[in-house]
């Protein structure tokens, strides 16, 4: 008999179990999977690929078809605070002692087969959705989409939420090369909804061809309704309309949903899924799921005594371009911005840096202690690029916070934002102070 392992100790020993971080591939977790009855975990699967947008998209529906009254299961990653995260049952975390038993169960099965952290961890996952009574699945790819251990499992709705440059060491450096990669979530003859709004012309013709149906972007929309006043347009708090299709390619209408506290495109891309999924939705349970919805470290607004710092993880360029935007609707109300940002060392700092330089006053810049972490001088580098002369630098994220924590300006606004571990710095930072979240 097995010693028990707890969480943390089992976390380690995933990770030490294969020599790379990440290698993509389908054969090893096809097998353990085989072996484990897992590649069918419930009666129906919804997998969402896409370069942003994938965890907000999750998390919208999640909160619509709980509202409904239905039995559902989100594998998301990464996490932010806790593994636990990563996996969801009717809207609670999975307990420590339920991923010690997968992965004691998948360590078993897999019978020497090597595998990566996050392949190990999709198998968990599977192992343990396969023991609930679920309706519906919602799959996280997460990297890419073709070789992503996720892509195991067969999806009755494929969902493609953004197109842009990251992970381009493993997809390519293309739009093409990237969307392909993506796109391979795709199964003949199932549907298949792009939130893309930039999808090159040969990936569509792919999807045209195989997908039914295949539903782009021009497909469905979100308007402001009309008997809205333009301050409430302004201040985002107006109620709006969405207008997509249904599987007979009819034109269906949800109006008076209500403000959101995650990006509006993502609701959209969530909401033309519905119609596509075997269960009877009301409108008043859609409008009441979206008002719920939420997700830690995206535009999370934090109350710091008379401070306002909002965390998010933006860390590629069409992430920071929309934290960009939102900056721009909310930097009226104080007079200066200060951003902390580090990142990973294969995200393109240079672009994400110069879509947030019009929007930022100062910088602070701080090491990562993680795997693949920016140093210092790239991070500085970066700035020069952008002709950013004033930084500030911190050999970590607590010294940088620490730093921020001496000010106390109801007219400054502090923006943490870049990889999911700076994020997540920020959070454990301020919650261990003890601070009140709004």
């Amino acid at each position: 008999m097995k010693p028990k392992k707890s969480l943390a100790k089992w976390l380690d020993y995933i990770e030490s179990v294969h020599p790379s971080e990440i290698k993509l591939g389908l054969d090893r977790v096809q097998q353990v999977a085989d072996r484990a009855g897992v590649l069918s975990p419930t009666p129906f699967v919804v997998t969402i690929a896409g370069t942003n947008g994938k965890g907000t998209t999750i998390a919208a529906l999640e909160s619509v078809l709980l509202e409904a009254g239905l039995c559902v299961g989100a594998y998301t990653s990464p996490h932010l605070l806790q593994y636990n995260e990563r996996v969801r049952i009717n809207g609670r975390m999975v307990s420590d002692q339920s991923f010690c038993e997968s992965f004691s169960a998948i360590d078993d099965i897999r019978q020497g087969i090597s595998l990566t952290y996050f392949e190990f961890a999709t198998l968990s996952a599977l192992w343990l959705f396969k023991r609930e009574p679920l309706d519906v699945l919602l799959l996280e790819v997460g990297l890419g989409g073709r070789l992503d251990a996720v892509n195991a499992v067969e999806p009755d709705v494929s969902v493609l939420t953004s197109i842009g440059f990251d992970h381009t060491d493993w997809l390519g450096t293309t739009l093409e090369s990237i969307a392909a990669e993506k796109a391979a979530i795709m199964r003949d003859g199932k549907p298949f909804i792009s939130g893309a709004d930039n999808l090159p012309v040969m990936v569509q013709e792919e999807l045209t061809k195989r997908a039914f149906p295949f539903i782009s972007r021009s497909q469905f929309d979100a308007t402001t309704l009309f008997d809205t006043t333009a301050i409430e347009v302004r201040q985002g708090s107006a109620k709006w309309r969405w207008q997509g299709i249904d599987e007979r390619n009819d034109p269906v209408a949800i109006n008076g949903l209500p403000p959101t506290k995650i990006p509006l495109a993502n609701v959209c891309v969530a909401l033309q899924v519905l119609p596509f999924l075997p269960f009877e939705i009301a409108n008043h349970q859609v409008i009441a799921g979206i008002e719920k919805v939420s997700l830690a470290g995206r535009l999370q607004q934090l109350n710091i005594g008379k401070m306002t710092v909002l965390v998010d993880v933006a860390h590629n360029e069409q992430a920071a371009s929309y934290l960009a935007e939102q900056l721009v609707k909310i930097r009226l109300k104080y007079n200066k911005v200060i951003a902390l940002y580090s990142a990973l060392k294969d995200k393109d700092s240079d672009a994400v840096i110069k879509v947030m330089s019009g929007v930022v006053d100062s910088w602070l810049i701080a090491s990562l202690d993680a795997p693949r972490a920016s140093t210092i001088e790239q991070l500085h580098s970066s700035l020069q690029t952008n002709h950013i002369d004033n930084a500030q630098c911190f050999t970590t994220v607590r010294e940088a916070l620490l730093h921020l924590s001496l000010i106390n300006d109801q007219k400054t606004l502090i923006v943490v934002f870049g990889s999911f571990y700076t994020v997540a710095e920020a959070l454990q930072f301020y919650t261990q102070n003890e601070r009140q979240e709004l």
